[in-house]
């Protein structure tokens, strides 16, 4: 990456001349950082933007790998007092999870003055079913 000499305060038009000194591959480089910066703000910016990232946000993989182990040795009735205690733990993790996401849910609603079945429906949501 090539050094440019700058004073301490910029204005935009010293910057751009600051800017303008870059080779072309660093100029490439440095527009997509510019270009996810503002991607970056303007989603900070909006609301509901960040309502919907946090409602799709899904289980993590290392949570969701673990409880499947966990179920399967469940199921095969060869769990231990140990690994049951983890189930438990975990699945209170992804409880949480989901109270985070339904209070997310419930704001974006109010925000777009929807009721919230509504609303799941237009994010083709389907609520859990339990047994």
């Amino acid at each position: 990456m090539n050094t440019v000499q700058v004073a301490i305060q910029l204005s935009s038009d010293d910057l751009l001349t600051a800017v303008a000194q870059l080779g072309t591959s660093e100029l490439e480089a440095f527009s997509i950082q510019i270009s996810n910066l503002v991607a970056q703000r303007k989603s900070l910016d909006n609301p509901e933007q960040k309502l919907l990232q946090k409602i799709h946000q899904s289980i993590p993989q290392p949570i969701q790998q673990q409880i499947t182990i966990l179920l399967k040795k469940r199921e095969a009735e060869t769990l231990t007092p140990e690994e049951n205690q983890e189930f438990i733990q975990l699945t209170q993790q992804v409880e949480t999870l989901n109270v985070d996401r339904i209070t997310h849910l419930a704001a974006l609603a109010k925000l777009r003055n929807q009721p919230l079945k509504q609303l799941m429906q237009d994010l083709n949501l389907q609520p859990i079913e339990y047994v």
